[in-house]
């Protein structure tokens, strides 16, 4: 069996007992993600790269018993998860999926504040902020999340 192969059965593995918060926390999903599309990283420099972050990447959730929270979680996604998406996002098309609670809070806070400085400028208001954001969520959700190409933090 391939080193790709045995990272697949492990996150099977993975897949039939932890809940679905703490796959959120390990990233399990983003991961799971990279493996099915792992065929489509033609060089094979990358491959190779791919395949040892990985491997450190099961090493570690491993160790820790599969328990993040919040700032460990955030710190696993920055030591393994942003190394290894910048292959995806430029040889097999993957996006950054935002979660609808990140999307909403985002768009409320950036509208919130271009209303208050519409207000003081004597400007008609309109909720771009959340214009952007929403139109970004439903294009990624109808054109990549089924596919399963997104990638993200507690996604």
């Amino acid at each position: 069996m391939n080193d790709i192969e045995e990272i697949r059965a492990i996150l099977y593995k993975w897949d039939s007992y932890l809940t679905t918060k703490q796959k959120h926390y390990i990233h399990f999903f983003s991961m799971r993600n990279f493996v099915i599309h792992f065929t489509e990283i033609s060089n094979e420099k990358f491959r190779e790269k791919i395949v040892t972050t990985m491997k450190a990447y099961i090493e570690e959730v491993e160790f820790a018993n599969r328990n993040y929270k919040g700032v460990q979680s955030f710190e696993l996604a920055q030591k393994y998860l942003t190394g290894i998406s910048e292959y995806y996002k430029d040889f097999a098309g993957f996006r950054i999926f935002l979660r609808l609670k990140f999307v909403v809070i985002i768009s409320l806070i950036g509208d919130l504040f271009l209303y208050f400085f519409s207000s003081l400028a004597d400007v008609s208001f309109l909720p771009i902020v959340s214009i952007i954001f929403f139109t970004y969520y439903f294009y990624i959700l109808f054109t990549y999340y089924k596919k399963n190409r997104v990638y993200g933090i507690f996604y």
